[in-house]
C-alpha cells in the first residue's frame, strides 16, 4: 500500500513539473516570437525612413518588454534580459538623433539576444545542465 502511494505521488510530482515546465517554455516562446514580430516591424519602417511610424513600434516593443520582463527575470538569464532592454533604448536614442544606419544595426543585435533567449529556453540536451 506504501509502495503504491508513493509510486502515485511520484507519478502526480513528474507530471506537474512537465507542466511547469511546459508552460514556462510556452511564455518564452510567446513572449520572444511576439517581439521579434514588432521588432521585424520597427526595422521596416527604419528602413523605408518612416520614423515615427519606427518609433511607434519601439514604443511598442518597449512596453512589451516591460510588461513580459517580471515573468522573465524569473525563467530566463539575467543579463540577456538587461542586453535586450539596453539595445532597445539605443535603438529608441538612435532613431531619435536620426542614425538610420545604427538603428538598424542596433535592431539586428536585439534580434540576435532574443534569438539567444529563445534558443537557451528549449528543450535540448545541452540546455540540460
Amino acid at each position: 500500500m506504501v509502495v503504491r502511494s508513493t509510486l502515485i505521488a511520484m507519478i502526480v510530482v513528474a507530471a506537474l513539473s512537465v507542466c511547469v515546465c511546459a508552460g514556462c517554455l510556452f511564455s518564452v516562446t510567446r513572449t520572444v516570437d511576439s517581439m521579434q514580430t514588432l521588432r521585424v516591424r520597427a526595422a521596416e519602417f527604419v528602413r523605408a525612413g518612416d520614423d515615427r511610424q519606427a518609433m511607434e513600434e519601439l514604443v511598442r516593443l518597449a512596453n512589451r518588454w516591460k510588461d513580459a520582463a517580471p515573468i522573465l527575470e524569473i525563467l530566463t538569464s539575467h543579463d540577456d534580459l538587461h542586453d535586450a532592454t539596453r539595445e532597445i533604448l539605443d535603438a529608441q536614442v538612435c532613431l531619435e538623433a536620426g542614425d538610420f544606419d545604427e538603428c538598424n544595426r542596433v535592431l539586428s543585435q536585439l534580434g540576435e539576444t532574443l534569438m539567444h533567449i529563445g534558443d537557451m529556453e528549449q528543450i535540448r540536451l545541452s540546455n540540460l545542465y
